[in-house]
């Protein structure tokens, strides 16, 4: 992990809106790879993910042998995400939505050579292993219209398996590619798949979390409720959100907000929805848990337009206090409205 966190310090830049649905592709491209080997290579011949050869050979991940047992990768796909799904929800139902767009969008083709894509930064290559671009996720100028399209010729030689990381490659740098999370290259991208297919059986909130965190990503949620794991503090200095742990377990204590949720309040939702600060010395919303994972206390900071450089639109209309004036809410483990009250605003965080 250590020598993965050096080189992607290197090469990711910077972002700003939450699990955005828009897509991404024109200007930078997004495709997945495979590998095509010969017989003297240390896989044998054949058509392999240039993801599942990486997770193997530099950081000793195996994808689960309990995949092994489904026909087609979209039966693959599709286990993976119900996993991801128990402990990463929103994540989880992103995937499905655009899984449902690449089904529709899928293309193949026979006629066309696709020149490998400059977002690669590849670190391993097998010998006798040659890179093919074997699937492109475009979009016209305008992003209207999604296509994915995959070479047949190599998309034919490879497993069910194999094209499993293909499709979810195309997923998760989908997501790579948005504002707020502006990966220059899919180096993130192919770790967190192969992290996926290897840990498929046991996935532990604890641990995606750290490992989300680690390749820069800019949410994830818990119990229902949005996190921020990290932010931008200029033009390509990211820093870690702090999370606090209760001693000696996996149970999460602390951890920042996000800036829009939707969260029962005294039996009622209270929807909140902020523009992200485009730079911000620090974190300004924060969430407490019970042991039990109920939320404890809410505590969030007004409109951050003042922060950063101008956005080029007006802020969010929606970006309000509980009941108009409370910004910060402490509740019971039934969600029940203990006390609110109004907290100096603009404090940022530094967890103890």
């Amino acid at each position: 992990m250590q020598i993965f966190a050096l080189m992607m310090g290197v090469f990711l830049g910077v972002g700003s809106q939450a699990f955005s649905q828009v897509p991404s592709g024109y200007e930078r491209g997004n495709g997945g790879q495979f590998i095509s080997c010969n017989k003297e290579s240390s896989l044998g011949a054949g058509i392999y993910s240039l993801d599942r050869a990486e997770g193997k050979f530099l950081f000793e991940m195996q994808p689960a042998a309990a995949l092994n047992s489904f026909a087609g990768e979209f039966e693959i796909v599709s286990y993976i995400l119900n996993q991801l799904a128990q402990v990463n929800p929103t994540r989880a139902s992103l995937y499905r939505m655009w899984l449902q767009e690449l089904i529709v969008n899928q293309e193949f083709t026979k006629d066309i050579y696709f020149q490998p894509l400059p977002d690669g930064n590849k670190v391993a290559v097998p010998r006798d292993c040659e890179v093919k671009q074997a699937a492109i996720f475009i979009t016209e100028p305008s992003r209207e219209k999604l296509r994915f399209i995959f070479d047949k010729d190599l998309w034919d030689q490879a497993s069910p398996l194999d094209r499993a990381y293909l499709v979810l490659h195309e997923l998760i740098y989908r997501e790579a590619l948005q504002e707020e999370n502006h990966h220059e290259n899919s180096m993130a991208t192919r770790y967190f798949n192969a992290w996926l297919f290897a840990h498929v059986e046991n996935y532990q909130f604890a641990e995606l979390l750290s490992v989300l965190q680690s390749i820069r990503f800019h949410a994830i949620d818990f119990q229902g409720v949005p996190l921020v794991l990290t932010s931008f503090v200029g033009p390509s200095t990211v820093v870690q959100a702090p999370i606090e742990w209760y001693p000696g377990t996996k149970a999460l204590k602390k951890a920042v907000l996000g800036y829009s949720f939707a969260l029962p309040v005294a039996g009622k939702t209270f929807k909140r929805r902020c523009d992200i600060p485009i730079t911000m010395n620090g974190f300004v919303n924060s969430v407490e848990f019970y042991p039990s994972g109920k939320v404890k206390r809410l505590k969030f900071s007004g409109n951050f337009v003042e922060y950063g450089a101008p956005t080029g639109k007006p802020p969010s209309q929606e970006c309000f206090y509980y009941d108009g004036y409370a910004n910060d809410l402490l509740l019971d483990e039934n969600g029940d409205l203990i006390e609110k009250r109004v907290s100096p605003e603009h404090v940022f965080l530094r967890f103890e």
